[in-house]
């Protein structure tokens, strides 16, 4: 009974190597991908904010160009987007 026991875990052996490289093979994948979400989610909403903000003073000086706002309400809406 102790020699299939025995046996038995020397048969197995092989699998616990490969249980523990796919561990941390997973680990880092996890990680890995945990790492460029975060990095996608704050640079996406950094940079939107930022590319938007640009955007609106340059449609706000486009305007004041036209003529379409007086130049009060230019600075009044730049100071409200600022």
């Amino acid at each position: 009974m102790c020699w299939w026991w025995f046996g038995r875990w020397n048969f197995f052996s092989h699998w616990n190597w490969f249980g523990a490289v796919i561990m941390i093979v997973w680990s880092i994948v996890v990680i890995v991908a945990a790492a460029m979400f975060f990095r996608w989610f704050f640079s996406s909403f950094g940079a939107n904010a930022m590319e938007k903000s640009n955007r609106a003073l340059e449609i706000l000086k486009e305007r004041l160009a036209k003529g379409e706002i007086t130049e009060e309400e230019y600075e009044r809406l730049k100071k409200t987007l600022v």
